[in-house]
């Protein structure tokens, strides 16, 4: 069973916390995207030789073929994979039928090789063809359009969903809790993983692990087991720093650093939330005035 994640941001956060309840339910599982080849909650490098894989959310057909064969050899039940853009508007994947698909956000992103918003729109899209099931956030208008009247579709966010969150705490750098309601089951979510997001992200998990077959205590125990995602709303604490934190995330949209810095804003009461960020060399530098706007809106 393959299980594909979409979307501009969160993809990776999802991935984790979807992998994690899956492989809680007995599955053997693995997980392929931004941050590489995981099996069974290990990174593996695939194959042994290659330094390239981390750098590609999706893994070209030669490199991606020959994993998905080897995973099914070792009895490899699941696996949950993030599938951007550029896989589906090349066609890495096109001969692939997911079991389900989560769609996470859209915002405007990789301009640079899409041309337009509407084609970026258009390759995102394709993945629901392929798909058993659309997973999407319900809260996102632009999926909302899409998918209000697709068949086998099923919606996540914070109100009037077939899954929503309700009664949210959002603590700052200590994580977020939330009651879970979908018509079978009704029960209080909780993660170490901070941000106002992070709500959004393990929904959207939940809800595929639910229709997958996973039990709600099994999805809330999963979620609250995982401590972190490298890389993402990543909490450094340095020993040698009292009353210090550092946050390292991969906010590469205005839209993700305005919510990363919005989820963060409760620090600038007891002192100052300092941002440092680049916006990456040759590639969309559209990006690079409304990330600049975010981060000195939302920072000291």
């Amino acid at each position: 069973r393959i299980l594909g994640i979409t979307g501009t941001n969160g993809k990776t956060s999802t991935a984790y916390f979807l992998e994690r309840m899956l492989a809680a339910d007995g599955r053997h599982t693995a997980m392929i995207g931004s941050n590489g080849l995981f099996h069974d909650g290990h990174r593996v490098p695939f194959p042994p030789q290659n330094t390239g894989i981390s750098q590609m959310t999706t893994p070209d057909p030669e490199l991606l073929y020959p994993m998905l064969a080897e995973l099914a050899s070792e009895g490899v039940t699941d696996v949950v994979m993030e599938v951007s853009s550029h896989a589906r508007a090349l066609e890495k994947v096109a001969p692939i039928c997911y079991r389900s698909a989560i769609f996470t956000n859209f915002a405007s992103d990789h301009l640079d090789f899409h041309g337009t918003r509407e084609e970026y729109k258009r390759a995102k899209l394709h993945l629901a063809s392929q798909s058993d099931t659309v997973i999407y956030n319900g809260d996102d208008p632009e999926w909302r359009q899409a998918f209000h009247w697709y068949p086998r579709a099923f919606s996540f966010g914070t109100s009037q969903c077939d899954f929503s969150a309700l009664r949210k705490r959002v603590q700052a750098v200590y994580g977020v809790s939330y009651l879970l309601v979908s018509p079978r089951a009704a029960f209080r979510m909780r993660s170490r993983i901070a941000g106002d997001f992070t709500v959004m992200n393990s929904l959207g998990a939940a809800a595929a692990a639910l229709l997958a077959g996973v039990s709600p205590e099994t999805v809330a125990d999963a979620a609250e087991s995982l401590e972190r995602i490298p890389g993402r709303v990543e909490r450094m604490v340095p020993e040698s720093l009292p009353g210090v934190s550092v946050i390292i995330d991969y906010a590469h949209t205005e839209m993700a650093m305005q919510r990363l810095l919005s989820s963060l804003a409760s620090c600038r009461k007891s002192g100052r939330l300092i941002t440092v960020f680049g916006c990456g060399g040759d590639r969309d530098k559209g990006k690079r005035a409304p990330m600049g706007r975010a981060a000195a809106e939302g920072s000291d």
